[in-house]
């Protein structure tokens, strides 16, 4: 038996809410009538349940495909760490406001084991001393990601790269350009539902920067840059292909180290209508892609045949990427890539 209490609307309440101001998130504290409250409190409501759908449809797929990735495919998810700020242990006082940082940006890869067909995790985590996070750093990183894999004897004809909807590295028009370029025949982006983007690359990045700091303070290294971190990294952090009696192993991690990365100026394009509401994008030519609201690997999917799942997950939609104006069409990239329009 549930008691209600009748409140008079019309009486004074204090609540406190965030909201945006110059660009970035404080804590406002409004007062107003209960009326005034519950009304904000239903327009927040009204998104709330279409966020948590698609955040727990969206996992519950990357764990379907990432336990049982598809034939010639590698599922990916990467993710850019807060930079490891490089300190001494005896350090002078003065260096406490020059310290230099890094870069860390893991992949971590799922794919079948050419041995036993069992499901390898494969860290390839980058270091660099470029502290810029943007579109040409994930280019970068993407492409040196599958010559590592294709390295180490494994071709794969589909490339399933999972990150968080981060608009200035990952989901935005640029970065849906340059997946063409990335060096796999097929590659897709999946996305994490909005603020539920933690993934594995969390856990293989606090392995590296505790585990350095750890050294750091215990005197057993001394770690000044990227360059230094890698090699600290390397030593001791690495997991070998293969153990010492020749068998496989299943968990591996590598480290790269990179260098300044170059960027030029683009082509500027038009934004995709409706980026934020994409969760699956697919190469699909010279400039196109096929869009989709949420991702979906059921049976149909693969296949070709219509979705199982056609309820929620709507048909794929053609978008061509539009440049603004007139301009070179050659761009400078470390690869000498042309893109045409």
């Amino acid at each position: 038996m549930h008691n209600f209490i009748e409140v008079d609307q019309s009486a004074n309440v204090v609540w406190s809410k965030w909201e945006t101001k110059d660009g970035r998130k404080v804590l406002i504290q409004k007062q107003d009538t209960i009326c005034c409250l519950l009304s904000e409190l239903r327009a927040e409501m009204d998104s709330y349940p279409l966020h948590v759908f698609r955040a727990l449809w969206q996992s519950k797929e990357f764990s379907t495909v990432k336990a049982c990735p598809p034939k010639d495919s590698c599922v990916s998810v990467m993710d850019f760490a807060e930079n490891y700020c490089c300190i001494l242990q005896d350090e002078a006082q003065s260096a406490h406001w020059s310290n230099a940082q890094a870069t860390i940006h893991p992949v971590v890869n799922y794919y079948a084991c050419n041995d036993c067909n069992g499901l390898i995790t494969d860290v390839v985590a980058f270091i660099s001393p470029d502290l810029k996070h943007d579109t040409h750093a994930v280019l970068e990183f993407s492409r040196q990601n599958v010559q590592v894999l294709q390295s180490k004897g494994y071709v794969f004809d589909r490339v399933l790269q999972w990150t968080d909807g981060c608009a200035a590295q990952y989901k935005n028009k640029d970065a849906f350009r340059d997946m063409g370029v990335v060096g796999c025949h097929k590659i897709e982006r999946h996305f994490f539902g909005s603020r539920h983007g933690k993934n594995a690359c969390d856990g293989e990045s606090a392995v590296i920067k505790s585990a350095a700091t750890r050294a750091v303070k215990a005197r057993k290294t001394i770690i000044q840059s990227a360059k230094d971190l890698y090699g600290f990294c390397k030593t001791f952090l690495r997991k070998p292909d293969y153990a010492a009696d020749g068998t496989c192993n299943h968990f591996r991690r590598d480290f790269v180290l990179v260098g300044e990365i170059e960027r030029c100026n683009q082509i500027e394009l038009y934004p995709v209508k409706g980026t934020r509401s994409l969760h699956s994008i697919r190469v699909a030519g010279d400039n196109e892609l096929l869009t989709q609201s949420l991702s979906c690997f059921c049976f149909g999917c693969e296949t070709g045949e219509d979705c199982h799942n056609s309820t929620y997950v709507k048909s794929w939609d053609r978008v061509k990427l539009r440049k603004k104006h007139k301009a070179s069409l050659a761009l400078i990239f470390p690869t000498s890539i042309t893109y045409s329009f």
